[in-house]
């Protein structure tokens, strides 16, 4: 069995699409049938036709999209292709011990093969509006990513809407995103399995990209990225 602490990435593809998620193994542990039972929801059901056999790595990688969708950090195959995770998992899915009725990275009858998601892919702040997007140019009431204005620092971010998907790896002029002061990324995006990475932020201003900077974090999780944003700075400086 794998250990706990050994956080290996495991890379693998959705049945969706050719996009990458990530996700850690845990381990193998029972399940009993009984209520309640330690990852009680069955939040998807491979199999139903959906099992590859081959390659029970798709159905891993299904199994975590539909456990992230969700919001919860672990999930459990078992049976091979019944998908399960729920509501306190995290402290429940080691509730009945550890079992070696797993094989090839699943679970079969009352055993849970269990897996955990980058806590920081599912767990994050979002960045919608309008305003904050690279093309706004309106000047009138102002705002700024600092504390002093309300602004949660040193939090995951995902952006997406209006605002965009990603934040800019290239220099955005100064006084887009309802800001005096744009802010982008210094750097390109990392890939899936780089991990977290530190990056710069820039904030122009007339004449220069890179004005005013702060460290930032990102995380490539697949289908989007996450950003570990401290306060701004100074005002007026937005990200």
């Amino acid at each position: 069995m794998i250990h706990i602490l050994a956080f290996l990435l495991f890379i693998a593809l959705t049945f969706q699409s050719a996009v990458a998620i990530i996700y850690a193994p845990i381990g193998c542990y029972k399940d009993p049938l009984e209520e309640p039972r330690p990852l009680p929801e069955l939040i998807e059901n491979f199999r139903d036709g959906r099992v590859n056999w081959t390659n029970l790595n798709h159905t891993i990688a299904a199994c975590a999209e539909a456990a992230r969708e969700k919001g919860y950090l672990y999930f459990g195959l078992q049976f091979y292709g019944e998908c399960w995770s729920g509501p306190q998992d995290k402290l429940n899915y080691a509730r009945n011990g550890s079992s070696k009725n797993c094989d090839k990275g699943v679970g079969k009858d009352r055993a849970n093969f269990v897996y955990k998601l980058p806590e920081e892919c599912v767990n994050y702040h979002v960045l919608d509006s309008a305003d904050r997007s690279m093309t706004n140019e309106n000047k009138q009431g102002l705002k700024c990513d600092h504390w002093n204005f309300g602004f949660v620092r040193d939090v995951w971010y995902r952006l997406t809407g209006a605002a965009g998907q990603t934040m800019p790896d290239k220099c955005v002029s100064a006084g887009k995103c309802q800001t005096i002061m744009s802010g982008w990324m210094d750097g390109k995006h990392p890939q899936v399995d780089d991990g977290i990475q530190k990056r710069k932020a820039c904030f122009s201003a007339e004449n220069n990209c890179c004005k005013r900077k702060t460290d930032i974090h990102v995380r490539n999780c697949g289908e989007f990225y996450v950003y570990k944003l401290p306060s701004t700075p100074g005002c007026y400086l937005r990200y």
